[in-house]
């Protein structure tokens, strides 16, 4: 078994779906997020490393932003929202698109 410690490895995701972000507040990257998956719904499909499920926006938001949270966090329509683990600098922040 192949245990991944971190998703920003070319090998783990397909480069041309990912798209690297700047640092978002939870409410600006809330409403960018909405904007580019048009994602009406409160809920998200969320893969952290401490939880798995669905949560509302909001609170998947908070745990990537203000708690530090390695995760995707799914919105649907192909559209999803990756913070990788911090090794030296900012994290790794992407937004996968796959349309």
């Amino acid at each position: 078994m192949v245990m991944m410690k971190n998703f920003d490895v070319p090998n783990y995701f397909i480069q041309e779906y990912m798209h690297q972000m700047e640092y978002m507040g939870v409410e600006e990257l809330e409403k960018y997020l909405r904007k580019v998956s048009g994602n009406s719904d409160d809920k998200v499909y969320f893969m952290g490393e401490t939880y798995i499920g669905s949560l509302m926006m909001e609170d998947a938001l908070t745990r990537v932003v203000l708690e530090s949270e390695t995760a995707i966090v799914y919105l649907g329509n192909g559209v999803a929202y990756y913070r990788g683990e911090q090794m030296f600098g900012p994290p790794p922040r992407f937004l996968l698109i796959k349309k």
